[in-house]
């Protein structure tokens, strides 16, 4: 079996019309445009000279032996507003900055910012040679990003090996912006979109799926430790719910995408804070519209991994969170939810991009059975073998989300056999089988929770249970850090105690108004468990006995009219 690894690319998808691309901006035009300044006497900087026949030679050899495909060599740089570049004065008292960086032979090129700080009123363009990609402007709006990921920030890929980036400074903050182009990420070598088989998710597989999909990301991982052996490529990830509901930005996905492999064992990076998380790369339509990889925020940190080698001692599990205060601009991503029951129920979907591509779904019918990915630790994966005609994974789609029926992640990806055609993994002959009927191998929620070790690094309860609630189900929500605190205007005062409480509570409730009031009490999958009417009080105080529950998260909602409050309860009764 081989390792769905990741696959080291820009993604391919061209761009042919002017400012398409839409990461976090103000959109804009370049100033030097309306000053009529050419970019043939643009001062220009070129990466250092670089073999890729050998790199080329090792990446498919790579593949041939069932690992990742090198396809983007990264180069260090320190190009800044005093060092490179040039300056021009406007009419108006503010001055334009531009650089051109070639990187030769480069399919696409995304550049890294460190020390970035940008004052208001200053805008930063980067364009192709051509003119046929921009982005910008990026102003002011875009400090915070930077200031919560160490400084740092970066510009999304454009088409050619010639970038040319432009920052205009008003005069009344001259001298106050700053920043150095301190990574050029240079793509050596294309790759194909992902295979036929492969399923859109707007097509009818996806039809139960549209909230589950909203949470899948494709990460841009950025590999090595030292300048001189960093590479770059995808991977794919699912932001999900934890039981404190409250919003944080965690991802999970798979450790081997963090993993230098051609080393054994393979190499952590040390570089998670230029990894790059896409949203909503996904087609408009089923197999038509466009699919624009434009939504991304760069940098995380790690919380958590199996530090298994990639699966051969544990589940392979990566839980990190991103540093961004915000998500993309036009996202309404979704917390998926999640369980780490030990056993498993027949059909559910996986939602991943393979080979870097737009967003697909794949769909199993049967119930997973237990399994080793490393065979040196047992029963830390799941696998199972997709519906014929209805997808398969891909390099790209490593840490991707598998969902069980109701819609909850039960596993991540770290690979199998599957492809779209028999034999077409690309493996040497002879190896292991592979095809459409062959299966894949995720690691187990069940495993990930507690059995990668005893500390929090190695765990994901301590990260996706916080309160420790001992719930095995968490929903998902797009928003779950609104649960429990909305107020409804004819309630004086709500609160729910002893929280937590062992068996019993009390729900206090103030109010200016004598009204009906309906409390209902529901647990984390949406089930109602209890219900009180009370007519006509001004308020009250009114006793709850769930002694007979699970311990675990449950929700009390209060209703007067057509408002309603919501609190959250946490059950702790004793087994």
């Amino acid at each position: 079996m081989k390792k769905i690894v990741i696959l080291l690319t820009l993604n391919t998808f061209l761009i042919t019309a002017f400012n398409l691309h839409a990461q976090d901006n103000e959109g804009g035009k370049p100033y030097s445009f309306d000053l009529g300044l050419s970019d043939d006497l643009t001062p220009y900087v070129i990466t250092p000279a670089f073999d890729f026949a050998p790199l080329i030679a090792l990446s498919e050899e790579r593949v041939k032996q069932g690992t990742f495909e090198l396809t983007d060599k990264l180069f260090e740089s320190d190009y800044d507003l005093t060092n490179s570049g040039a300056w021009t004065e406007s009419a108006n008292g503010g001055r334009v900055w531009k650089l051109k960086i070639t990187s030769p032979g480069a399919k696409r090129i995304r550049l890294y910012y460190k020390n970035f700080h940008l004052p208001e009123g200053a805008k930063l363009f980067v364009y192709n040679e051509n003119r046929t990609e921009e982005i910008g402007a990026f102003t002011s709006k875009n400090n915070d990003e930077a200031d919560s990921n160490e400084g740092i920030f970066s510009t999304d890929h454009l088409t050619g090996d010639v970038q040319i980036v432009e920052y205009y400074e008003p005069q009344n903050v001259r001298g106050q912006g700053h920043f150095s182009i301190f990574r050029v990420a240079h793509q050596f070598k294309s790759v194909a979109s992902a295979e036929s088989c492969q399923v859109d998710v707007m097509c009818p597989d996806g039809t139960n799926w549209q909230n589950q999909k909203e949470g899948v990301v494709r990460i841009y991982v950025v590999i090595g430790t030292t300048p001189s052996n960093t590479t770059a490529g995808y991977c794919s990830g699912s932001l999900v719910n934890n039981t404190a509901l409250d919003c944080k930005k965690y991802i999970l996905t798979a450790m081997h995408c963090s993993l230098d492999e051609s080393v054994s064992p393979g190499v952590e990076t040390i570089y998670y804070n230029q990894w790059v998380f896409s949203f909503d790369y996904q087609k408009t339509g089923c197999a038509a519209g466009t699919a624009l990889a434009n939504k991304t925020k760069t940098g995380c940190q790690k919380r958590a991994g199996a530090n298994d080698d990639g699966g051969a001692t544990g589940s392979d599990f990566l839980f990190l969170e991103m540093t961004a205060p915000a998500f993309p601009t036009g996202v309404t991503p979704y917390y998926n939810g999640w369980t780490h029951a030990a056993a498993a129920t027949a059909g559910g979907t996986g939602i991943h991009h393979p080979s870097g591509d737009c967003k697909k779904i794949s769909t199993f019918i049967t119930t997973p059975t237990s399994t080793s990915w490393g065979g040196n630790v047992s029963d830390t994966h799941w696998q199972f073998a997709w519906e014929a005609g209805h997808g398969s994974t891909e390099p790209g789609s490593s840490g991707s989300p598998v969902f069980n029926s109701s819609g909850l992640i039960f596993g991540t990806l770290t690979g199998g056999g599957s492809c779209c055609v028999v034999d077409g993994c690309g493996w040497q002959t002879g190896d292991s089988p592979n095809g459409p009927t062959y299966k894949d191998a995720y690691g187990k929620m069940a495993y990930h929770w507690t059995s990668d070790g005893t500390t929090a690094p190695l765990q994901l309860k301590p990260w996706l249970d916080p309160i420790s609630s001992n719930v095995t189900v968490l929903t998902g929500s797009f928003n779950p850090c609104a649960t429990g605190i909305s107020e409804a205007g004819s309630f004086n005062s709500i609160v729910v105690y002893p929280n937590p409480a062992n068996g019993s509570f009390n729900v206090s409730i103030e109010s200016g108004k004598a009204n009906d009031i309906d409390i209902s009490v529901f647990d984390i999958v949406g089930q109602m468990v209890s219900y009180k009417k009370i007519e006509n009080p001004f308020g009250g105080t009114f006793n709850f006995n769930l002694a007979d529950r699970a311990s675990g998260i449950y929700f009390v909602y209060v209703k007067m009219k057509n408002e309603t409050a919501v609190r959250k309860i946490i059950l702790t009764n004793e087994e």
